[in-house]
């Protein structure tokens, strides 16, 4: 029978859910999975999992596609109870679990959660799931991790006949989520529920419309060449036309009848029109101007909910207000069409991060945010008659790489099965499979990383190594330079390296406020870590990174006083990106710990390389291979080199590197040099592509290429060569094959050595140390 249903208060029971609730709890009653198309407003995020608890013995998860929503639902519906209480508090039923941050206790009985943490549970143990009810909320947004715990969610369903399931969305595509879940053995078919929205009026305006409030003209948006695959949204010319939005938003604050938030593609429009707007004679007396994205301190999210501190308040978002965060104020939307989207090409293991048309459904989500309190203005500064939206946006598993999500499986059937599997077999089992393509390129760049291994025809399981990168939710050639830090004691550089590769802003930082002269940033590389003034010069961003990092550190020792934000803007560095960065060395640092890869007790004996940035080196080679490129010196006398790629193609260090103009003063003469690099991106302009630009750039010695780069089957002796995978040809003697013998000889020395630490066969500390020695000897001469 259905359970007791106490009445709601009156702020609770205005919303369109509460007619729904006894129908909610009576379709869970009689199936394990619930579709739920909740519109705009309907309060389906904050009252369904409350509803929830009238189940005897609930204990509910909500999983949200981002940090900030999951944290903000769970403050919100911590404090509408009776007894409001902090999430996490020792009196509240509400916490939240989120990356670096968790708030939980014994009395929690419903966690806000973002879906990676949801994933890493499923993975880590289903049958140890604490939770009796799953609610997957904004499914709309098909990422690579839902499309994942989707699946495994069917798994547990087909297991656990007491589990309940909730899938829900604004505007979900409900017959292919009761398709998916209709073929479970033993389990009932799936319901589904609509409930509709409550909102005011909304106002649509064009860009007619605009252009009259805004008193000019806009500057046309561009359009990219039509995509291959007709389902992907178009990509755009980036260029947002801050004068036009500082105008329009002008003549917007002068009605002041409420707050504005703007729509803008990504984190530097957000800084750039927060400066233009901050210094604006008008606009700078009469207007609060608050950033909201992702990355942002929670500290510095709170404050777009709160009352302005003058005049009218303007919130510049990205796509995180969208959906989940609703800023109750909001009145007026200016929409600039346009969204930052990840985009991969598999065949050239290129990333790319494309400015795109929004998507149909994003623009009336959009449009949403306008009407929530009172009726509202959506200011399109398009026409959506003549843009070419598509109708979604394609989801993300067809769009990204997929390595770490077959790592993961792997590690599922390495916990739960035998290991070796099929892999197109299992992820035809999830909801849209990717294509066989992408999955084979992925593979391939598995075994070349050393993760996976060869059984059968089609069939991988994962090895050693591979077990150790799948307990770490990095990108596995990240996790693969944590794991060789361990292995070659030298953890420290390695955690810092791999923070800083893993954050989502870089630690220098160039903007206004800076005052940190090129002259300074030189002297900080030189002296800092792996600079010219130490034993092992390293010419290497990373190292360069760690450098201001350490200069940071080593200012603010225990006890020291002043603006810490203040100061590292004026010394050049971001203090946001450096808060970030030191966080992830203590979860990383976590995460190897639970590995099982250090303890806390043994942290120093992993260190003992590492004030040597040569052994930072291995560790790179390792890690970032096949991400090699050969310095091409220009032909004739002059200066101008380029960077030539496995694939053969041109490159140069981007902009921001430190060794774009080593590169670009290259010589015609002068000795072989090499790069490893992090990613590549190439520019996309309106004739098409641009030129191909290497991120995190490092030289390095050819012996750290030969004896760390690849497995062995990827090492070939030829009369005193050594090809490495096909494409890097190195010359190590002029005596025949002896020297290449040689290298090849210490090359299996230091994989057994690896390979027997992997799985628990740690050798002698003085044959260790002898091997290091021998190590940085032969690096070192070079």
């Amino acid at each position: 029978p259905p359970p007791f249903l106490p009445p709601l208060p009156p702020s609770r029971s205005a919303l369109p859910a509460s007619n729904f609730r006894p129908a909610i709890l009576q379709s869970l009653a009689s199936s394990q999975v619930l579709v739920l198309a909740g519109e705009t407003g309907c309060g389906k995020s904050t009252q369904i999992p409350q509803y929830l608890l009238n189940v005897p013995g609930s204990n509910i998860c909500v999983s949200q596609p981002r940090r900030v929503a999951a944290i903000t639902l769970a403050e919100r519906v911590a404090t509408d109870h009776a007894n409001p209480a902090p999430p996490g508090s020792a009196n509240s039923l509400v916490g939240y679990k989120v990356r670096l941050d968790k708030k939980t206790s014994t009395t929690t009985r419903i966690t806000y959660m973002t879906i990676g943490i949801l994933l890493r549970m499923l993975i880590n143990g289903p049958a140890n799931l604490p939770y009796t009810h799953i609610v997957l909320d904004e499914v709309h947004e098909r990422g690579l991790e839902l499309d994942f715990t989707l699946g495994l969610v069917k798994k547990l369903l087909a297991t656990d006949r007491n589990i309940r399931v909730i899938i829900m969305s604004a505007t979900v595509n409900m017959e292919k989520f009761l398709t998916y879940f209709s073929s479970i053995p033993h389990c009932p078919p799936p319901e589904s529920l609509q409930i509709p929205g409550r909102t005011f009026p909304v106002t649509l305006h064009s860009l007619p419309d605009c252009e009259l409030a805004a008193g000019k003209t806009m500057e046309p948006i561009k359009v990219s060449p039509a995509e291959q695959n007709p389902k992907m949204s178009p990509r755009v010319v980036h260029r947002i036309d801050e004068q036009f939005i500082v105008g329009l938003a002008t003549s917007l604050v002068k009605r002041k009848d409420g707050a504005i938030l703007v729509f803008l593609p990504g984190q530097r429009d957000i800084d750039s029109l927060h400066r233009r707007m901050r210094d604006d004679r008008f606009l700078g007396k009469n207007a609060t101007v608050l950033p909201l994205h992702s990355s942002l301190p929670r500290n510095k999210q709170r404050l777009v909910f709160l009352p302005p501190e003058q005049g009218v308040k303007i919130v510049l978002s990205t796509n995180v207000a969208e959906t989940s965060v609703t800023i109750p104020d909001v009145v007026h939307v200016i929409d600039t069409g346009i969204v930052k989207e990840s985009r991969y090409k598999s065949g050239s293991s290129m990333k790319e991060l494309v400015t795109v048309w929004i998507t149909r459904h994003s623009m009336q989500q959009r449009c949403g945010r306008a009407g929530r309190v009172q009726a509202g203005h959506c200011w399109r500064m398009f026409s959506p008659e003549t843009a070419p939206f598509t109708r979604f946006t394609l989801p993300e598993i067809f769009r990204v790489p997929l390595e770490d999500l077959i790592l993961q499986v792997f590690l599922l059937e390495e916990l739960t099965n035998n290991g070796a599997i099929a892999i197109l077999d299992w992820l035809a089992t999830l909801l849209e499979p990717p294509p066989k393509s992408a999955v084979v390129h992925s593979c391939v760049q598995l075994q070349e990383v050393g993760a996976i291994k060869n059984t059968d025809k089609g069939v991988f399981r994962l090895t050693p190594l591979g077990f150790h990168l799948a307990h770490l939710p990095l990108d596995v050639r990240v996790a693969k330079i944590l794991v060789h830090g361990c292995l070659l004691s030298c953890l420290e550089p390695s955690l810092k390296v791999a923070a800083i590769l893993s954050a989502t802003k870089t630690i220098l930082y160039s903007g206004r406020g800076a005052k940190t002269s090129s002259e300074q940033i030189e002297n900080i590389i030189n002296n800092g870590y792996g600079g010219r003034k130490t034993d092992h010069h390293a010419r290497c961003d990373l190292a360069a990174s760690i450098s201001f990092f350490d200069v940071y550190k080593n200012h603010f020792q225990p006890g020291v006083r002043g603006s810490r934000w203040k100061w590292a803007k004026e010394n050049g560095m971001d203090y946001d990106a450096i808060s970030e960065v030191e966080g992830l060395i203590t979860q990383f640092t976590d995460l190897l710990i639970d590995a099982n890869f250090v303890t806390r007790q043994n942290l120093p004996s992993h260190n003992i390389n590492s004030s040597k940035s040569i052994f930072l080196q291995c560790c790179l080679v390792s890690g970032l291979y096949p991400n090699v490129a050969v310095l091409q010196r220009p032909k004739v006398t002059g200066k101008g080199g380029n960077l030539i790629t496995k694939d053969k193609e041109r490159a140069r260090p981007h902009f921001s590197s430190f060794q774009m103009k080593r590169v670009k003063d290259a010589g015609a003469t002068g000795k072989d040099a090499y790069v490893v690099f992090h990613s590549k991106h190439r520019t996309v302009g309106v004739g098409g592509e641009g030129m191909l630009f290497l991120s995190q750039v490092s030289f390095v010695s050819r012996f750290a290429l030969l004896l760390f780069c690849g497995g062995a089957g990827d090492c070939e002796v030829d009369s005193g060569y050594i090809t490495l995978g096909n494409f890097l040809k190195l010359k190590v003697g002029g005596s025949g094959d002896n020297i290449a013998l040689l290298v090849q000889g210490m090359r299996n020395v230091i994989d057994n050595m690896l390979t027997d630490s992997l799985v628990g066969n740690k050798w002698e500390d003085e044959k260790f140390l002898r091997i290091c020695g021998t190590l940085e000897k032969l690096l070192v001469d070079e």
